[in-house]
């Protein structure tokens, strides 16, 4: 009898990083369904928005609310596009899926997700975790080691997952509610009030957010430097927007370097202290009054309540995942803030991979023998229903993180 094939979907609530488990990379796929204003006419649901071409003043449908499912007609769209003929063309009965769900998911979400996957696509066996599980998993089965942390700081919110003996410490973990789209939002805000109206465009002030910003090392230094005369203000950057006729992406301008002339007559933005102030809310959400402790600050709180046998094999195993991760300065700002509110005496380790958006799901794809080996099959979930899946689903950490 053949094996089943693997599939790996991460779910996320901004992208879908999905593929067999015999492929290298997972395929990206943006999980909303958007209409555009130039063709009004026609939805672009899911993988089908690489086709869009005019990426200006999007309407969009999304599924996912603060992390988690919440329409599941948006959802099921979506997923039947990407494991429809145009995408994956899945043979449910004969594949396996490990799917990602949010940390700490709600247990009733839980549940229409066993329901969905077992009855309405009739997968052949199932394995739902979180993106955290599967990059904690990767890095104690690789490395044989006992103790990591996990730092999950994503589209909707970051946290701060330790995992030890194969247990994720759910009385450890800490949620903080920033993340990838809060800063866009907050970026939409601030050029719409100081220099023109992007409150609709999204997709642009994404692009700005990702090309421009970045995490300070001494906020106060950066900020000064913002109120010199242009010819010594080495951070103000000017940012000229896609007119998506004669060019689809914006481009960054030095200070006095001149427009380009396909982009002549396209509007520009000027980004000046909004480079680095929006990226820093990762580390003070008190700025935009949410009382929250910052990523350092929480880490290192997490890391100074763990039980001495366990706090040095922490610090020397921290992973961290997810878009945020990417901001240039990121990893030197964590790590120095990190340091000094702990332990000189203790060495500590932290892994930014390269690409930390599809990081999950790269782990789950070098350890897809081994999640093969804990999916509970679809016959299981017939006989036994969904509460005893679900059991079997939550002991995956306590028989598998250490080999």
């Amino acid at each position: 009898m053949n094996q089943p094939n693997l599939f790996i979907l991460d779910n996320g609530a901004s992208t879908i990083k999905a593929g067999f488990s015999t492929s290298s990379t997972p395929k990206i796929i943006t999980n909303a369904i958007i209409k555009c204003k130039s063709d009004r006419n026609r939805l672009y649901i899911g993988a089908q928005v690489d086709e869009l071409t005019d990426k200006s003043a999007l309407f969009c449908n999304i599924p996912c609310e603060r992390g988690y499912i919440m329409d599941y007609n948006i959802q099921y769209q979506i997923w039947d596009q990407m494991w429809g003929p145009e995408c994956f063309n899945i043979d449910f009965a004969n594949t396996n899926l490990v799917l990602t769900d949010a940390n700490l998911n709600v247990p009733a979400i839980k549940n229409c997700n066993l329901e969905v996957m077992y009855e309405y696509y009739g997968f052949g066996g199932l394995l739902e975790t979180s993106a955290s599980s599967l990059v904690a998993s990767d890095r104690l089965w690789q490395q044989n080691k006992k103790a990591c942390l996990v730092v999950d700081t994503g589209y909707s919110f970051t946290h701060i997952l330790p995992y030890v003996d194969g247990k994720l410490l759910l009385s450890n973990v800490v949620r903080i509610d920033i993340g990838g789209k809060a800063l866009t939002n907050q970026l939409c805000e601030l050029i719409s009030y100081r220099q023109i109206d992007v409150s609709e465009e999204k997709y642009i002030m994404d692009d700005v957010k990702i090309k421009c910003c970045y995490v300070p090392q001494n906020f106060l230094k950066d900020l000064a430097i913002c109120e010199l005369k242009t010819k010594e203000n080495l951070i103000r950057r000017t940012y000229v927007m896609p007119d998506f006729v004669d060019n689809l992406h914006g481009i960054i301008l030095l200070p006095n370097q001149p427009k380009p002339p396909s982009y002549s007559n396209n509007q520009t933005i000027t980004l000046n202290n909004e480079r680095f102030s929006i990226p820093e809310l990762l580390f003070n959400p008190s700025d935009i009054e949410v009382n929250q402790k910052g990523i350092a600050d929480a880490l290192a709180d997490c890391l100074n309540q763990m039980k001495l046998p366990y706090q040095s094999a922490l610090f020397g195993n921290i992973n961290v995942v997810g878009g945020c991760a990417l901001f240039e300065g990121f990893e030197e700002r964590l790590k120095n803030d990190v340091r000094s509110q702990c332990d000189p005496n203790i060495k500590m380790d932290i892994h930014i991979p390269e690409n930390a958006i599809t990081e999950a799901w790269c782990c789950g794809q070098r350890n897809g023998d081994k999640l093969s080996e804990k999916v509970v099959t679809k016959a299981f979930y017939d006989d036994q229903g969904s509460d005893r899946v679900d059991k079997c689903m939550k002991q995956f950490w306590h028989h598998s993180a250490l080999p």
